[in-house]
């Protein structure tokens, strides 16, 4: 339902970056899923991009970043209990870590909580 019927927001356009960024939100701004990847130098192993500011949230909510894409048995840099407030995610941002090989492309999860 979040991708189908929620909103997006493209974050980072790829013509400016070597990476594209986007961001689907639910109507009840309760869960989000953004879209991180590399469209060129997948070979650098040591990209990483500026913190991404998130569009769409509830200010006064907090959020736990779920990382959906992982290889088995790889540890997300987000860790189990990473929390966020929607505030924070919007004027500061969450550098999604892409980087070349295993990390080329990085989807995540935001989960309300309460």
């Amino acid at each position: 339902p979040v991708l189908w019927k929620g909103d997006l927001y493209r974050l980072q356009s790829p013509y400016d970056a070597p990476f594209a960024s986007f961001q689907f939100v639910g109507k009840a701004q309760e869960r989000s899923i953004i879209f991180n990847y590399l469209i060129e130098k997948r070979w650098q192993l040591n990209y990483s991009v500026e913190p991404i500011r998130l569009q769409g949230l509830e200010p006064s909510k907090n959020y736990r970043v779920k990382e959906l894409n992982l290889y088995p048995d790889s540890d997300s840099p987000f860790g189990k209990d990473a929390i966020y407030s929607g505030e924070f995610l919007m004027k500061v941002g969450l550098n999604p870590d892409v980087a070349g090989g295993s990390r080329a492309s990085v989807v995540l999860e935001l989960q309300a909580i309460d």
